[in-house]
């Protein structure tokens, strides 16, 4: 299965549009369902035509975002508030699914800044995490395997001046926090190597529309006063990247990747 796929992404993009302009109908009535009890469940004051609405976006932006992700070199990125961080050195980006999944690294790695992205599968899916260190060498870019020493090799990552990416809106054990009103867990892994590694903590994301994709670098602020507790310090920067997740999905709720259930 994984190689048939494989050989889709590697299809002309003309082969991939008509693909999805089949499939598109078929993955919506099988998906429409789970993904508008999704939608209504962090949103559920939402008109049921509204929510029906980000269903159908979201199902079509997706399907791109999926099938064109080796396909960097054909579109355009356009980086918002890079001086952010272009002067800094290495930094810890925490982010988010939305947009094509690592194209933000991928836009700052083609600007010439020495970056460094994670695949998450563990080794327990090996045939996932094979198939995803696959794609992320045909795109050229730098990345580390999910372990149990992760945090280190991200801090060792950051020692060779390599800014690291790392998601954080799926579910996983960290610190407790409120996101889109439910109280949850998100893994503390990108402000935990921000506090340990000791370099700035920024926010990045993605919005993709057909070949045109945003990229956006925010500050995420240290507390004031300083809190000198480490653990207290991460459970801290965790809530603000929960809080700029949310904001992206409020602002944007069409671009997340719906198709996982968050919050089961």
């Amino acid at each position: 299965m994984f190689e048939i796929y494989y050989q889709l992404l590697k299809a002309p993009r003309w082969f991939k549009c008509s693909f999805i302009f089949f499939v598109q109908p078929i993955v919506y009535i099988a998906t429409k369902k789970k993904i508008l009890k999704r939608v209504k469940k962090v949103f559920p004051d939402m008109p049921l035509e509204q929510a029906q609405s980000i269903v159908k976006k979201t199902v079509k932006i997706n399907l791109k975002n999926i099938l064109y992700c080796l396909d960097f070199k054909q579109e355009q990125f356009h980086i918002h508030n890079l001086d952010l961080f272009e002067k800094r050195g290495p930094v810890v980006f925490a982010t988010m699914h939305t947009g094509k999944i690592d194209s933000s690294t991928w836009a700052l790695q083609n600007l010439g800044f020495k970056v460094t992205t994670i695949i998450g599968a563990k080794p327990k899916k090996a045939k996932l995490r094979d198939f995803a260190e696959r794609l992320i060498k045909d795109l050229r870019i730098n990345y580390i395997l999910n372990s149990k020493g992760l945090t280190f090799e991200l801090i060792g990552e950051l020692k060779k001046q390599k800014s690291v990416f790392i998601h954080s809106d799926f579910r996983g054990s960290g610190p407790k926090v409120k996101l889109l009103d439910h109280e949850t867990e998100v893994p503390g892994t990108a402000a935990s190597v921000s506090v340990l590694g000791k370099v700035p903590l920024l926010f990045i994301y993605t919005i993709s529309e057909g070949n045109e994709n945003q990229v956006f670098i925010e500050q995420i602020n240290p507390p004031s006063p300083m809190i000198e507790n480490k653990a207290r310090l991460i459970e801290y920067l965790t809530q603000e990247i929960a809080k700029k997740m949310e904001s992206v999905i409020r602002a944007h709720p069409e671009q997340w990747f719906w198709f996982y259930n968050r919050f089961k």
